[in-house]
């Protein structure tokens, strides 16, 4: 059986939690795309940090615990492997050019190994080659 499942990262999720963010529609429509289809909704556990210490930052302690909740019951967690850090490193020095984070190589390496495509706005996983999900 097959999984049909996207690993999240950090720019729909804020997206989602802020109505002011410019991808706010976008995401509120992707996000129901891919509820219709069938896909299960991952994020990892460094994303999370990622995502909460943004929501934090950018509208407070209250927001980031209310979207943690949310999140926790929403989405299927999991952590990435030792591994998976190792290569997200090696991907980093790969692409030294770029301003590519630990956060999102590691996302871009884990979605390779378990063969999920990533949903995200940014065009940094375009360019390590990931397998990104597109509406329509």
């Amino acid at each position: 059986m097959i999984i049909k499942a996207v690993l999240i990262d950090t720019g729909p999720l804020f997206a989602l939690s802020a109505q002011y963010d410019q991808y706010n529609k976008r995401a509120i429509e992707e996000l129901k795309e891919l509820g219709d289809s069938g896909y299960h909704l991952t994020v990892l556990y460094s994303t999370v940090s990622e995502t909460y210490s943004l929501i934090q930052r950018k509208t407070g302690l209250d927001e980031a615990v209310k979207w943690l909740e949310f999140a926790n019951l929403a989405y299927n967690f999991i952590n990435p492997h030792k591994t998976d850090y190792e290569d997200a490193i090696l991907k980093i020095l790969q692409f030294a050019d770029q301003d590519i984070s630990l956060v999102d190589s590691v996302t871009a390496v884990v979605a390779k190994r378990l063969n999920f495509f990533v949903w995200t706005f940014d065009h940094h996983f375009e360019i390590m080659q990931s397998p990104v999900w597109r509406k329509g």
